[in-house]
């Protein structure tokens, strides 16, 4: 019988990671993953439960601060992977969202400036897949911009 790994645990470890190095200006995605002991490919699930406490509390979004090194290396920007999002009032944007980097930036600058110590982090009780459809599901009604899209055929001429 299969029985999900519960990805809790290691998102506490990794919120008291982010707060100790939430000044630090270059916290990369791969960075993180080795610091807290988790492969790249799996730091989206802690990060998940992370990111739906921080709205669930109306908190600036502490996962703001683990930056795309790719984005950074090829395009000199501090951009969070795509896979992140910031929900302003009632709208989800997203890295690509026209409105997106002027409230990233004023996001980021509150989770820097923000005393998160006395603040105790409590994840879902969720299941990672249930917690993930349910942030699917409330992703916001801002989809009246449109999408950047891009096709494989696209990317393949670049």
């Amino acid at each position: 019988m299969y029985v999900p790994k519960d990805w809790r645990p290691l998102s506490i470890c990794l919120w008291q990671h982010l707060i100790a190095h939430r000044d630090n200006k270059r916290l990369f995605f791969h960075d993180v993953a080795k610091d807290v002991g988790v492969s790249q490919r799996h730091l989206n699930y802690p990060l998940t439960y992370i990111m739906e406490f921080c709205e669930r509390k109306t908190l600036p979004p502490l996962t703001a601060i683990v930056l795309n090194k790719h984005d950074y290396t090829k395009r000199r920007r501090l951009r969070p992977s795509a896979h992140f999002r910031l929900k302003h009032g009632n709208d989800v944007y997203f890295p690509g969202d026209e409105q997106f980097d002027a409230l990233y930036q004023q996001q980021l600058k509150q989770v820097r400036e923000m005393n998160w110590q006395p603040i105790t982090y409590e994840p879902s009780l969720l299941e990672y897949f249930d917690l993930k459809k349910i942030l699917m599901e409330t992703k916001g009604d801002n989809t009246s911009k449109p999408a950047l899209t891009i096709s494989l055929a696209q990317l393949a001429r670049r």
